[in-house]
């Protein structure tokens, strides 16, 4: 017997200081099943993953405010957060 499984729902919080790359990056990720929200500075994303706990953190390694390194400290050492995975992105250049 095979069962249908629904698929779940997540939710992806990006944090990346580029427009254009932000909202490319949501844009792709929007077509799966998942939510998507974004944020332009280190300090709004660690205020939204605190409120939204999202599965998965994307965040860009440079931000106008921080870096991702910060971002990710600040995610550990909240409890709601300190679990949430986090996947750091760099522009080549």
């Amino acid at each position: 017997m095979v069962m249908a499984v629904s698929p779940r729902t997540g939710r992806v919080l990006v944090i990346d200081g580029d427009p254009a790359r932000r909202i490319g990056l949501a844009a792709a990720l929007g077509t799966a099943p998942h939510e998507v929200e974004i944020a332009a500075t280190a300090a709004t994303g660690v205020s939204v993953a605190r409120m939204s706990r999202p599965d998965l953190v994307i965040v860009e390694s440079r931000l106008p405010d921080g870096t991702s390194a910060e971002v990710c400290s600040a995610l550990r050492r909240d409890p709601a957060t300190s679990s949430t995975l986090v996947l750091v992105i760099s522009e080549s250049t």
